[in-house]
């Protein structure tokens, strides 16, 4: 895996994954041991 070096697409990145998560429901539902480690890498994202 990689780290989108281009602060713009990185946030426009993390936008997508979450607009999609949210779209499927699975944001406010995380369900399993890695989309739980992946929301958090998320929302810590989203607040940087």
């Amino acid at each position: 895996m990689q780290a989108i070096e281009d602060a713009t697409l990185r946030a426009q990145a993390l936008a997508d994954i979450v607009a999609r998560w949210k779209e499927k429901g699975w944001w406010d539902n995380t369900t399993g041991g890695a989309a739980k480690k992946a929301k958090a890498i998320y929302e810590t994202l989203l607040k940087a």
